[in-house]
């Protein structure tokens, strides 16, 4: 493998060592579960997502990633609307609190 292959890899790793390591400060001290956490980051990979696509990808039944998706907007760290090409279907974004976590 080419150097800078191989640096980007080491650094990939030492930051998501970062992330795993805020994650469980957070987790630690009450301030977030880690379904929360894996919804957030979830989250921060798309612009919006559905509940239904959120409870998929954190492997949790459509209820539940309904009930978390409502304590992390009572948090203020994501907003949901209709989506509006389906609207049986629910529209979550991260604001800018839950960008910053």
């Amino acid at each position: 493998m080419p150097i800078d292959i191989i640096e980007s890899l080491e650094l990939l790793v030492f930051e998501a060592i970062g992330m795993t390591a805020v994650a469980l400060s957070l987790v630690s001290t009450g301030e977030l579960t880690l379904a929360q956490w894996r919804a957030l980051v979830v989250l921060g990979r798309a612009d919006s997502l559905r509940v239904g696509e959120i409870a998929q990808a954190v492997g949790m039944s459509l209820p539940s990633a309904s009930r978390l998706i409502q304590r992390l907007e009572r948090r203020g760290l994501v907003t949901t609307e209709r989506d509006e090409s389906d609207r049986r279907a629910t529209l979550v974004r991260l604001t800018a609190s839950g960008m910053e976590v």
